[in-house]
This record gives C-alpha cells, structure tokens and sequence, in this order.
C-alpha cells in the first residue's frame, strides 16, 4: 500500500514528546487503567488461559505493558508484541521487556492472535487506512480472537470534522496536502468501518478519560520546540515569523470554532468553551470493541 505522509513523524520533527502530549494522557497510569478495567478486564475469562496479543500502533509500550500485566493472571499463559512503524519507540517498548515488530499495522502479517489492542492510533489515518487497518486486524485475529481501539471522538461528524481540521489547517504548516487524515471519528462512522470488514459484537464498552485541544494547544505541540529555541537563541526574525503564522492560524481557527457554534446542536455547544482569547474542544474517548466472526 502507497503511504501518505506520516503526521507522526512530522510531529517527531518538530520536537512533539508523544508520552507529553495532552498534558501526559498516554504515559497516566490511571488512564491506563482504566482502559484495562473497561475494556480488557470483561473479555479476560473468554480469552482462556493462553492469550496471543498485539498492540497495534503501541509506540513506546507504556499502555501494552499494562494490558499484559493484567493478562498474566490466574497462571495464563500469554504473548505479548507492540507493533509500530517508529523504531524509536519500539526501542523504549524493548526496555520494557516487550517484544517489538517494526511494521506498518495496516499490512503487518501476523495470524492466530486473540487479542489486539489500539489507543489513540485511527485517527492519524484517512477513512481508507483506517477499514484497511480494520480488515488487516480481522487478518491477524483467530475465529472469534477481539479487537480494542480507543478513538478520539465528538457528538457527531460535524464536530469530529471541526476537531480533525483545527488539527491540520494549512496555517498550522504540519500537513502539506488535503487528504483527509487526521480523521477523527463519530461513534456511528468507526463501528460502520468495523461492520464493512466483517466484525460481529460491535459496540461500545464504556467511555476513557476525555481530552480537551483548542487552536493554542495545537500551535504549542508543533511549534512550541521552534519558538522557545528562537527566544533562547535571541533569533528575532524567526520570533516574528512564527508569531505572524500564529496569528493567522488562531485567527483562522477561532473563525471556523464560531461559524461552527453558529448552527451547533446544544449536545456540541455543551462541548466547546471560550479561554481568553480563544476557544477549547472537548473531545470523547469511547472504546470500541470488535469480534472475529467464529468459524
């Protein structure tokens, strides 16, 4: 498959810490947890005693570590991989003493798995790559094997579309193209990408911890490094330059945030609230749950 350009890698350009990011949300053990007691935990007894299990897009293994650690109860036998296409992440899952597989998780080949997990991973993708990652887990899972995938989400498309363009504006300079990655997703719009490629059992199992973003904090992940290194170095013209192109980005964004509450249902308006100058945007963390139709 032809990749498109890797927003991961061009956040990793500009100095973007992932475990960081959201005020740390990926390196909490608390919400860690909690994906592992609303997800994992209900599906643990219908795994059995012996669990093959993948994380697809699992970066630096913070999140696999924990699902692993409640896997190995009860005498269970389990094996545990973090696939990622980012080598220096899998370098920090190594030093977790996980097993790594440097892949692309929309084509990786992988057979016979019960579990497979993904946090935080779809919404990098457009709809295509997502029902390809999607039918490549149904691939890699055994009859009747589960997949997780905890998605940034909103109250409808509208929203996540709002949510998804704040994040890749042309004034934001961190995508250089149209496509339509990131892509965040509604609730209805992902469980349809999982019954497209033939998973059963498709719901919901509950809620992770949300996040909030909002124009500022998208202009601190990818330029922030840039501009505190310009204000250490005393370089003024790129201080300018940079305070120029944020200005034109917050203005831009604060004006699509206001046509957007123009029109906005009281369920989406209850989401988006006004910081200073500003706007912030809640958005939902629902878990998603699949099931590989048993032969």
């Amino acid at each position: 498959m032809e990749h498109e350009p890797d927003i991961t890698s061009a956040d990793l350009a500009h100095g973007v810490e992932m475990g960081k990011i959201n005020d740390g949300y990926f390196s909490n053990a608390a919400f860690a947890q909690a994906f592992v007691e609303i997800a994992i935990a209900p599906l643990i007894a219908d795994l059995g005693q012996s669990v093959r299990y993948a994380s697809f897009g699992g970066g630096e293994g913070f999140l696999p570590a924990i699902v692993a650690d409640a896997l190995a109860v009860d005498g269970r036998q389990f094996e545990a991989v973090v696939v990622d296409a980012n080598q220096e992440f899998l370098h920090l899952a190594q030093g977790r003493g996980l097993k790594t597989l440097c892949a692309n998780i929309e084509d990786v080949a992988l057979e016979d798995f019960d579990l497979i997990t993904m946090r935080s991973v779809n919404h990098y993708n457009d709809p295509a790559t997502q029902r390809a990652i999607l039918r490549n887990c149904m691939s890699c899972l055994k009859p009747g094997g589960r997949v997780v995938s905890q998605n940034l989400s909103g109250p409808s498309g509208a929203y996540c579309q709002l949510a998804s363009w704040l994040s890749k504006m042309p004034e934001l300079g961190r995508i250089e193209d149209n496509l339509d990655h990131p892509h965040i997703t509604a609730q209805d719009e992902f469980n349809g990408f999982m019954q497209e490629v033939g998973f059963t059992g498709i719901g919901v199992a509950g809620p992770a911890p949300e996040i909030t973003i909002s124009p500022g904090y998208y202009w601190a992940r990818f330029h922030g490094k840039a501009q505190a290194a310009a204000a250490r170095d005393g370089d003024h013209a790129v201080i300018e330059g940079l305070r120029e192109r944020e200005a034109l980005y917050l203005k831009r964004a604060n004006r699509e945030i206001e046509t957007f509450l123009a029109a906005a249902r009281p369920d989406e308006a209850a989401l988006i609230n006004r910081t200073g100058v500003s706007w912030t945007m809640t958005l939902e963390f629902p878990i998603h749950l699949g099931q590989h139709p048993a032969s």
